[in-house]
């Protein structure tokens, strides 16, 4: 990468070279008129992060064909400065093929708690939804990048409660419905 000199209220500033990865301590310099120095008045450390996090392994935990109720998730987030969250969430898939690219409607927010080590896991409440919907998940680190991509999967939802319906059973012992009326 390359710098270029400043000239700031006619004062020439030296081309800055951009830092590399790391973490660094912003010191200040203050000279006066009278030519006397102070050192270290400010003192703030700052890490340059250009790396985004990683996450994987994104699963359910308890794989099933269909769900009802709740869904329970997990995925493994790391990053070398921190993960600030990993946020699981609920959209509808593409109406036009179905598939689970991020265009749907999204709901279902839960963010994920720190299991142990970089697993994190959330619970996903589905009630009031039936058909198929894309589980998704994602992470953020300290630096504010978020994971890329966005990891899906497809699910079906059933809160639908049975209907059931009780009707005689013929010719059974209890069945009246074949003797003579009279």
């Amino acid at each position: 990468k390359s710098a270029t000199a400043q000239s700031i209220s006619g004062v020439n500033y030296p081309a800055w070279v951009p830092l590399s990865e790391g973490t660094y301590t912003a010191k200040t310099s203050v000279i006066t008129k009278a030519n006397n120095r102070v050192d270290n008045l400010v003192s703030i450390p700052f890490t340059i992060d250009n790396t985004y996090p990683t996450l994987t392994n994104f699963k359910v935990i308890t794989p099933k064909s269909v769900y009802s109720k709740n869904i329970p998730v997990s995925a493994d987030a790391t990053d070398a400065n921190g993960i600030e969250y990993v946020k699981f969430f609920i959209t509808a898939p593409k109406i036009s093929d179905g598939t689970c690219d991020g265009n749907g409607v999204g709901g279902g927010i839960q963010y994920g708690v720190l299991s142990s080590g970089s697993t994190y896991l959330a619970t996903f409440d589905t009630s009031g939804l039936n058909g198929d919907y894309c589980l998704n998940a994602l992470s953020k680190d300290s630096a504010t990048h978020t994971s890329n991509p966005i990891l899906r999967m497809k699910v079906k939802i059933d809160n639908t409660a049975p209907v059931w319906a009780l009707s005689p059973v013929h010719n059974s012992p209890l069945d009246n419905s074949n003797q003579p009326v009279g």
